[in-house]
């Protein structure tokens, strides 16, 4: 007997690997279905990282040259 597409997402309960019964399946909470973000706000983001971590370092360059001793 050849798999339809039925089959391989519902197995008979005989094919199962363990032979225990299946818990029954519950819809999908739409609360947790998040939308992906746009390439252009992940790489808004990422650029923004990297200016956050340019930052620091210029930071603690000025505070170098300063004389402030930690």
């Amino acid at each position: 007997r050849l798999a339809t597409s039925d089959d391989l997402v519902n197995p008979p309960e005989y094919e199962l690997e363990d032979a225990r019964p299946r818990p029954p399946t519950f819809p999908v909470d739409p609360r947790f279905e998040q939308p992906t973000p746009s390439p252009y706000s992940r790489a808004a983001l990422l650029i923004f990282l990297a200016f956050l971590f340019w930052l620091a370092f210029r930071m603690k360059q000025a505070a170098g040259l300063a004389g402030i001793i930690e």
